[in-house]
Formats: structure tokens, C-alpha cells, sequence
């Protein structure tokens, strides 16, 4: 199974509703019917911020809810996704494709350390995933929504 990266635009009441009084059940069927990069998310944040030291834009936000396996649910209002989009609304699949770096990938031990197969394949499914988030964010934004996130 591994781990995966979960992702789901909610609206700002929502979010609040979430905010003061997490819902665990909520926030798992929230997370399955969002977006799902499943094991990509790794590398995808390292090609869109260049390390995983960096929480963005990954996970942005506070923590709501228990422990998933690697954390909590994380979210996102609307003004940090507003933020963040702005920050990504220049980014293409081209550059993402051109940041992609196996060597990189193996240095920095980016799960799910696929690194040794074909690197044109891999910069791809990396890149379609790393748009994948950016697309959201810019969705969401758009919105005015919240976005709930998870590592599971």
C-alpha cells in the first residue's frame, strides 16, 4: 500500500466546521473524494519547491483531526491557498519536466524510490503529478476554498 498524498477543495464553512471540531470521519470521506497522487507526492513537492524541508505547498495549514499514519490532516483557508496559487500560477508541466532530476530524487531518498527506471517516464508521471496539486490550488483558489490535506 504505501503512502499517499490526499488532497480536497472544501468551501470556507466547511473548513471552519472543521476547524472547531474535527471530524475524523469527515476528513477521511472529504480526503477520498479529492485528489489522489498517491505515491508520487514526494517527488512532485520536490520538484515543485525543491525539497521536502519545505511545507509548501504540500502541506499548508494547520493540523485538524488524529493522527493518519503520518500526521494529521492539514488545512489549508482560503487566504494560504490564495497565497500559494499566486505562487504557482507561473509554473508549467515543461518546467516541472526540466527540474526533474534523478540524482536528486536519490539523494534526497524521495519516496517511493522508483529512481532506477526509465528517466523520461519518471520526470512525466512526476510532472503530471506536481500539476496535478498546482491545478488545485489554482481551482481552489479561484473558489475561495480551503484545501484538506493528508499524507495516509
Amino acid at each position: 500500500m504505501g503512502m499517499r498524498y490526499q488532497a480536497s477543495a472544501i468551501d470556507p464553512t466547511l473548513a471552519d466546521r472543521l476547524l472547531a471540531d474535527p471530524d475524523d470521519d469527515l476528513i477521511d470521506e472529504l480526503l477520498d473524494a479529492g485528489l489522489d497522487l498517491d505515491k508520487m507526492w514526494h517527488a512532485a513537492q520536490i520538484v515543485l519547491a525543491g525539497t521536502m524541508e519545505a511545507e509548501e505547498p504540500l502541506l499548508t495549514g494547520q493540523a485538524v483531526g488524529d493522527d493518519m499514519g503520518y500526521g494529521p490532516a492539514v488545512l489549508a483557508l482560503p487566504p494560504d491557498v490564495a497565497r500559494v496559487a499566486a505562487s504557482l500560477e507561473s509554473v508549467t508541466r515543461a518546467q516541472l519536466i526540466a527540474r526533474f532530476d534523478v540524482a536528486d530524487m536519490r539523494a534526497q531518498m524521495a519516496y517511493p524510490m522508483v529512481w532506477d527506471e526509465d528517466p523520461d517516464e519518471l520526470a512525466a508521471e512526476v510532472a503530471d503529478a506536481a500539476m496535478t496539486l498546482v491545478d488545485a490550488y489554482r481551482q481552489a483558489a479561484a473558489q475561495g476554498h480551503a484545501i484538506l490535506s493528508a499524507i495516509t
